[in-house]
């Protein structure tokens, strides 16, 4: 009961357990996480449920929420594009 409360008081919406809930009854009035994947709500929700020093980091502001997930090797650090060149540039280069 006093994780329930303490849920829904929560700023950042929480998860089920992992797996698939055998009847709806079993579960009881847990909401369901409504929010996109890859928003920082949705790593914080998920760090409360499997790793919850890594939630604590995260939403004390020590960790980003995106760090924290490359870390676990949740996702892929993203690559940034070269900028691309004006059209001086490439004249420049033409010119020497």
């Amino acid at each position: 009961m006093p994780d329930e409360i303490a849920a829904q008081n929560a700023p950042f919406p929480v998860l089920r357990a992992r797996g698939r809930p055998k009847k709806a009854w079993d579960e009881g009035a847990t909401p369901r996480f409504t929010g996109a994947y890859g928003t920082r709500a949705y790593w914080v929700a998920r760090f409360r449920r499997d790793f919850p020093e890594v939630a604590l980091l995260v939403e004390g502001g020590r960790m980003s929420a995106n760090a924290a997930a490359i870390q676990l090797g949740w996702i892929k650090r993203r690559r940034r594009r070269k900028p691309l060149g004006t059209k001086f540039d490439a004249i420049a280069a033409m010119i020497g």
